[in-house]
């Protein structure tokens, strides 16, 4: 399916892609290499503060991809004769892609939640998906003037999937 393929649901455009479709385009633009894309799982929490919220809005809006990750906004696209094939949750796509690293070596670098958490997200992930290579980690509590560094970390990981 073409990408080109978004509807627009209550303001918020969405793709029509499967799991499978957007697992693969990813996997596209990591073996084509060049730069980063950015996908977007949105559910009906974040549609509703995307209207409210000029720079989310912005950032959904200029991302590769966005997917419903919600129930409600798959239902709500049916009802609106807009329909969407699947839910698309980032926690899934998040465990497809890491096995997907895992299959092909890829690096991946996590960025987000606390300190432990990511730290038992990187065990995890050492131990499930044993081809994965962890090129990094960061909990996502950082200062505005800390942002370069961590830019710089990811950056210099040489990441496949952040």
């Amino acid at each position: 399916m073409n990408v080109a393929t978004k509807v627009q649901l209550l303001g918020c455009p969405l793709d029509r892609l499967t799991m499978n479709q957007t697992v693969d385009r990813c996997m596209q633009w990591i073996r084509a290499g060049g730069r980063a894309q950015h996908v977007i799982t949105v559910n009906a929490a974040i549609l509703v503060m995307m209207l409210e919220n000029a720079d989310l809005r912005k950032a959904i809006e200029s991302a590769e991809i966005v997917v419903s990750d919600g129930a409600s906004l798959v239902w709500a696209s049916k009802l609106l004769r807009l329909p969407l094939p699947e839910r698309v949750t980032g926690v899934d796509l998040m465990a497809r892609l890491l096995h997907e690293a895992g299959r092909h070596r890829l690096r991946v670098f996590f960025l987000g939640a606390q300190e432990q958490v990511v730290r038992r997200l990187v065990e995890r992930t050492e131990q499930d998906y044993p081809g994965a290579v962890v090129a990094g980690y960061r909990n996502g509590y950082f200062s505005p003037d800390e942002r370069e560094s961590v830019i710089r970390q990811i950056r210099e990981s040489r990441v496949d999937i952040l």
